[in-house]
């Protein structure tokens, strides 16, 4: 077994009880409510601000004491995101949503959504609430589904992990035990070449 066939072995174990942990999805529409939007922490959230924003301009602002940031700009089709949203926001621009993964708890807060059209005319001033909760509905939901999906998990997922680790450390200190010799045999052939050619040319 290849030495890489073996890296990927390792990383679907550790990643194997994550991947059997349901995430939540929240969808709040600004359209109709303003109502605090309630998504669950390290869920996703859906947060639709209108039908379609082809053509328009859309800041989202996060509101804070002392300084606002802005969470993301769309202008002309190209979207700027914050680093604190970065690789976790997207927007939407066919359907005018937006898509915030992996949500923290420092998410939570008051923001600000202005869009205008292409002249320039403020279409829309939205102010709403985002309240990431904790994830005892996500805890709850699996110690219903699943009772012992964690004690299992735990029994059996470190030593897979540790024994695959010692399998990966094997074969990479097996592969280069086999390099090393192999290098030792070429330096061996090279002096024995070079030893043919000097007998030869005593020889002549």
């Amino acid at each position: 077994m290849k030495s890489m066939e073996l890296f990927f072995i390792v990383v679907l174990l550790a990643g194997g009880t994550q991947a059997l942990i349901p995430v939540d999805e929240t969808t709040c529409d600004l359209r109709t409510s303003t109502c605090p939007c309630s998504p669950l922490l390290k869920g996703t959230v859906y947060v639709q601000v209108m039908t379609d924003a082809s053509g328009r301009e859309v800041t989202c602002l996060k509101m804070l004491p002392t300084v606002n940031i802005i969470v993301f700009n769309l202008k002309k089709e190209t979207i700027t995101i914050d680093k604190e949203f970065y690789n976790r926001l997207q927007f939407l621009i066919r359907n005018g949503t937006i898509k915030i993964t992996n949500l923290r708890r420092n998410d939570s807060g008051q923001y600000n959504i202005e869009v205008f059209n292409s002249g320039g005319v403020r279409e829309k001033n939205i102010n709403f609430t985002l309240d990431v909760k904790g994830n005892d509905k996500v805890e709850s939901k699996i110690s219903h589904s699943f009772p012992y999906l964690r004690i299992v998990f735990a029994a059996l997922g470190s030593p897979l992990i540790a024994v695959s680790c010692c399998v990966v450390y094997r074969e990479l200190k097996h592969l280069k035990k086999t390099s090393n010799k192999a290098a030792h045999d070429q330096k061996s052939l090279r002096c024995e070449t070079e030893n043919i050619n000097l007998k030869c040319e005593s020889e002549l």
